[in-house]
This record gives structure tokens, C-alpha cells and sequence, in this order.
């Protein structure tokens, strides 16, 4: 493991919501690395801090200066990972110092989802690399993938006829095992990507209803990820579709 994927682990990691041999890889990477230790202490700083709250009174042309750091620091694509986690660092400081707890929240909540950003980032690249498919066959889905993956997944099947299955493989996503089920829709390639969420994972995003079914809309750089949860599975979909074809799509789907 490098330093790039260190800083994409490491709410994640101090969250405890990776799986052991990611949390022994990046242990390792840190034993090894000065730069990154000084990234995780940092960032076990600011979670002890948000969890004692606390807050220091400032003049108002100093929070209206911070206010407008902190609005111009967040983006609209939380998958993006900031190359320079001490500017991160002293802006979420400053946070709290001006604001206090409330205002350190606003970029917590920036960091909370990055926490969970290497997980959405490996659900498109699944779709975007051109990896071959294991298995051709739907109905082979389930006894193929039931050991590899530790949980039940079959093909989902969806009620537009112009799509059609045509294979599928095992992958990991975020340190997670997952299935991507490859689909041709109407001439253009679809991927359905089915894992077993860690905690609140799926707490983030726009969230509608799609037939009876709570879908969000999770944005990771140029892709719009729809993400249905069925039981303990969520179901990311990754495609060229516009988000109202997304919606009614899925609304008729069958994770059955």
C-alpha cells in the first residue's frame, strides 16, 4: 500500500470500517512512512475533538473570513481527495477554533463521506476497466460466487427488454468482496455491482423513491451511481443513463 491509498483509507481505517488485511496493509505502510502517521494522527485528533465538542467566541470578520474558506473549500463530488491533507488540516482546526463544534461539523461531514469515497471510486472503476467476465451465465451467478464472496447474489433482473445480461466476475470494493454483474443495455455497457456495505456507507448521497424502493444518487467525479440496498446487499449501477431513466429503471427491477 502507498501514501495515495493511505489517504483514501484512513477515516475509513480510524472508523473501523475496513476489513482486517486493509487494516493490517495500511498499519504496515504507516510503520514505514512518517508523512502518513503524522495524516492519521491528525486525523484521530479531529474525531476526538468533534466528539468532546467545545467552542471558542471569534470577532465576526474573522468567522465571516473562515465561513468563506470553508464554502470554498467543500465541492459538490465528495469521491475527490484532496492532495494536500494539511491545508484540510488547518482549515478543520481553524473550524474549530472559530466555530467550535458546529462549524468543524461542516468539514467533518466533507471527511465523514471521503471516508467511504474509496469504496464508491472502486464501484466505477469496476465498470471502467475493461476486465474479461468469469462466467457468462445468470443462472450460474449464485453457486459460482457463493464462496468467493461470502454472501447470496444472483443477477438482477430488469423489466426493459433491451437489457440483457452478459456476464459476470469477482472484484473488491473499498477492501470488500463484490460481484459485478456486466449488462448490454441497448448497445452500451452497463455494470451492476453488488457488495456488503459497511456501516452507514450508504448514508450518503441524494436520496428518492423509485418503486417502492429507497434509491440514492451517489456522485463520484463525472458518474452519477444510483445504489439500492436490498437486505444486506446494496446494488450500485454504473451507466450512461440520465438519472430519471435510473430511477425507473430500478423501480422496476428484481433483486429477487
Amino acid at each position: 500500500m502507498n501514501c495515495a491509498a493511505v489517504e483514501r483509507y484512513v477515516d475509513a481505517v480510524l472508523d473501523e470500517e475496513v476489513d482486517p488485511s486493509t487494516r493490517i496493509a495500511v498499519d504496515e505502510h504507516l510503520a514505514d512512512c512518517t508523512s502518513c502517521r503524522e495524516r492519521v494522527a491528525f486525523s484521530r485528533w479531529l474525531k476526538t475533538r468533534l466528539r468532546e465538542g467545545g467552542a471558542v467566541k471569534a470577532p465576526d470578520a474573522l468567522r465571516n473570513r473562515v465561513q468563506k474558506a470553508l464554502s470554498e473549500e467543500r465541492s459538490p463530488s465528495f469521491a475527490r481527495v484532496d492532495a494536500s491533507w494539511r491545508a484540510t488540516a488547518a482549515m478543520a482546526a481553524m473550524a474549530l477554533l472559530v466555530f467550535g463544534i458546529g462549524g468543524a461539523l461542516q468539514l467533518k461531514g466533507q471527511r465523514t463521506m471521503a471516508g467511504v469515497a474509496p469504496l464508491f471510486e472502486d464501484v466505477v472503476r469496476a465498470h471502467t476497466r475493461p476486465y474479461p467476465a468469469e462466467i457468462a451465465r445468470g443462472d450460474q451467478v449464485p453457486a459460482y460466487f457463493a464462496e468467493k464472496v461470502g454472501f447470496a447474489v444472483r443477477p438482477v433482473e430488469f423489466g426493459d427488454p433491451g437489457i440483457r445480461f452478459v456476464g459476470a466476475r469477482h472484484a473488491e470494493v473499498g477492501g470488500r468482496h463484490a460481484v459485478t454483474l456486466q449488462y448490454e443495455a441497448r448497445g452500451r455497457k452497463m455494470t451492476v455491482v453488488a457488495f456488503r456495505p459497511p456501516a452507514h456507507a450508504l448514508d450518503v448521497g441524494e436520496e428518492v423513491q423509485a418503486g417502492g424502493r429507497v434509491l440514492r444518487y451517489v456522485q463520484v467525479g463525472t458518474h452519477l451511481v444510483p445504489v439500492v440496498q436490498h437486505g444486506d446487499i446494496a446494488y450500485a449501477v454504473v451507466g450512461d443513463l440520465e438519472p430519471e431513466d435510473w430511477q425507473q429503471l430500478l423501480s422496476d427491477a428484481s433483486l429477487e
